[in-house]
């Protein structure tokens, strides 16, 4: 499906009889407009705020957001995800670090992918409708998710030990800026 136009998102909006300039203003605020685009997550985001009235903390969107998507592959799966709910997002959140270690979008099947994960991962991983597939590549359906899941890997490390992979010396590296925001914004949670 492609991404969603302006005139889409202002169409279904209208069709769902939200108030368009509060809802943009929540997502303004809660910095979730790059989400918008894909309608999974714009009637989520919708959602969400037709429930609390508006929207939470970016890093509690994405957390939102990320179980939904749990929710809906249990459902695939006829419920046998549960008992690995755990397993599956230690598994994304080493992915997500690895491929912002190596500075890549997506890992290869037969290269990366089957170094990092034995099989038993592999096929546990498939479940996840964050990760997909692409040709022989295996990427995150949004790249934020990639950042937020890195950045959650990296806030179970001691602090120190963690700001020394965005930091080049004095300065923030250019390809961890938005892991690094996501990193803050999980530490003053």
């Amino acid at each position: 499906m492609d991404d969603l136009t302006d005139t889409d998102i202002q169409g279904y909006l209208f069709r769902q009889a939200v108030n368009t300039d509060c809802f943009m203003a929540a997502v303004k605020q809660s910095d979730t407009g790059y989400l918008l685009q894909n309608l999974f997550y714009l009637a989520r985001l919708v959602c969400r705020n037709q429930e609390h009235r508006q929207l939470p903390s970016k890093t509690e969107i994405m957390d939102y957001l990320i179980t939904e998507s749990f929710q809906l592959d249990d459902q695939k799966s006829q419920g046998d995800l549960e008992e690995r709910r755990r397993d599956l997002f230690v598994l994304l959140e080493k992915a997500a670090f690895s491929m912002q270690l190596m500075q890549i979008s997506a890992l290869d099947d037969v290269g990366e992918y089957q170094e990092l994960f034995g099989l038993e991962d592999r096929k546990l991983l498939k479940y996840s409708g964050l990760l997909r597939k692409e040709g022989t590549r295996w990427r995150f359906s949004h790249n934020n998710f990639k950042e937020y899941l890195a950045a959650k890997f990296l806030s179970t490390l001691p602090r120190e030990d963690a700001i020394r992979y965005f930091s080049g010396g004095q300065n923030i590296k250019m390809s961890w800026v938005n892991t690094f925001g996501f990193f803050v914004s999980i530490a003053q949670e």
